[in-house]
């Protein structure tokens, strides 16, 4: 047992040398190669750090519980993040929703799962380890064999490791485009529920500044019919709007805090937690012109940079599909333990336990399973590449969409201000002295007053949908300068 002890110790020293021997020796072969997509190799880390931006300076997801799958978890992180203090600006509640949204901490994790696997998945397979242990026995002219112990390691090619560290590179690149086009979203959709709160508050101030301008009216009405100049029928119509007007504020109300609420869940925070209505809105639009908004768009628009990330990870797998049908290659080392039970002879080395080494090689003889799947990876990438170019020209048209439906917003906001709307009011005042003298009929006021009203709300709703066309168009063109003060 001493003597097959120190051929084992033997064994474990010069194995994995001569492994390593053979793993360089295959590195050496000079093989044609298939045509890679790129003309270099690029390495992970390289890659990785040349397309970071300034967003993600931000951490990517904070606040995880540690149990995904726990409801109560969450909801009571939730409760826990609520702010004594109520959010009162836009920057505000973007910061919040940035640093909380469970749909950008998602993305966060999802990256750094697809750069974790950029560290292994150029990695040799694990070695295999067998023993073997004989029920009976193996006589041999030199001994009883009792058992073997084996070791074998599949060596990939070179070319097909770099192959996959360049999809496996790309997707992690385009997992991380992916969460920067989230937090574009996730903003926007901020900036958009924080417009339409101050939609719902211009409403209610509005229609609350009315209901005076409608009881000014029913008053009128009272002191004609206290003359006997009047019908108590000109008072019954007014009241019935001025019941219409409670109507509205009570649905304006409702409107409020469900949109709070769709906020709130926006931020990750508690529902009913407090939000200050904004009072105004300040704007500012981008100077380039449209052609060199749809430029800056395709090139910074993060969910175009994760389309062509994606399409080169396609490219490179067919250079994986290609690489497919080379023959894989398995060394092997094997240890027979044999037992120095026979007589001596000179002709033999009793005793001594026999190993040997081997080579494995697949052969790659069902031409139609590459064929298959070389095509599959063609077409996939194929499909990716058409991808990009309805992304591109959707994106282009969104610009030329929005930047249209600002310009629409502005003009019909400075006609309501300017034009409509004073017009209204001079034409409410004229004849309301016309009814006081008896020259008009009471529901001409009313109609008036309908107008006005009308007008009023269009104002609000023309400032809403502008800001609203600015906040999507930012998001489109995808770079780090706001286009909004």
């Amino acid at each position: 047992m001493c003597k097959t002890t120190i051929h084992t110790n033997l064994l474990g020293l010069y194995l994995p040398l001569i492994l390593g021997v053979l793993y360089m020796s295959g590195c050496a072969i000079n093989l044609p190669t298939p045509r890679h997509p790129q003309a270099s190799l690029i390495k992970p880390s390289r890659l990785l750090a040349a397309n970071s931006t300034k967003e993600d300076q931000h951490s990517f997801p904070v606040n995880v519980p540690n149990s995904v799958s726990s409801t109560a978890a969450v909801e009571k992180q939730t409760t826990e993040q609520a702010p004594v203090e109520p959010l009162q600006t836009r920057s505000e509640l973007e910061q919040w929703s940035l640093e909380h949204n469970s749909e950008i901490q998602r993305l966060g994790l999802v990256f750094e799962a697809a750069t974790a696997k950029t560290r292994y998945v150029d990695s040799l397979p694990d070695p295999k380890i067998g023993a073997n242990f004989f029920g009976r026995p193996i006589e041999t002219a030199t001994g009883s064999q009792r058992g073997s112990i084996s070791l074998s390691q599949m060596i990939p090619w070179v070319e097909t490791l770099d192959a996959k560290q360049q999809v496996a590179t790309l997707q992690a690149l385009a997992a991380k485009a992916d969460y920067r086009s989230a937090r574009l979203q996730i903003l926007s959709q901020v900036r958009v529920g924080w417009f339409r709160l101050y939609l719902i508050e211009q409403q209610f101030v509005v229609t609350k500044n009315n209901q005076q301008t409608l009881q000014s009216l029913i008053d009128v009405a009272n002191s004609l019919i206290a003359a006997d100049r009047g019908s108590s029928r000109d008072v019954l119509l007014g009241t019935l709007e001025l019941t219409k007007l409670e109507e509205r504020l009570t649905r304006l109300k409702q409107q409020r805090t469900s949109q709070i609420a769709s906020l709130n869940r926006l931020m990750n925070r508690s529902l009913d937690a407090k939000i200050v209505s904004p009072e105004k809105i300040t704007l500012s639009i981008p100077g380039q012109s449209q052609a060199d908004l749809v430029k800056i768009a395709l090139q910074s628009q993060p969910e175009i940079q994760a389309a062509r990330l994606r399409s080169q990870a396609k490219k490179w797998g067919v250079t994986v599909a290609q690489l497919s049908r080379r023959p894989d290659v398995t060394v092997m080392a094997s240890y027979f333990v044999t037992d120095d039970n026979r007589a001596p002879n000179p002709s033999l080395k009793v005793g001594e336990d026999p190993w040997f080494f081997g080579l494995q090689v697949s052969i790659p003889i069902w031409d139609k399973k590459y064929d298959a799947l070389e095509v599959e990876a063609k077409h996939v990438y194929d499909a990716s590449t058409l991808s990009i170019e309805t992304l591109t020209d959707r994106t282009a048209t969104m610009i030329v969409q929005l930047l249209a439906e600002i310009g629409r917003a502005d003009e019909t906001a400075i006609l309501y201000k300017d034009t409509i709307i004073p017009q209204a009011q001079q034409t409410l005042a004229t004849d309301q002295s016309a009814y006081a003298n008896g020259e008009v009929e009471f529901d001409r006021l009313i109609r008036d007053f309908r107008s006005l009203l009308t007008l009023q709300l269009g104002y609000h709703q023309a400032i809403t949908d502008r800001a609203i066309a600015v906040a999507e168009l930012q998001r489109v063109v995808g770079e780090s300068t706001p286009l909004l003060d």
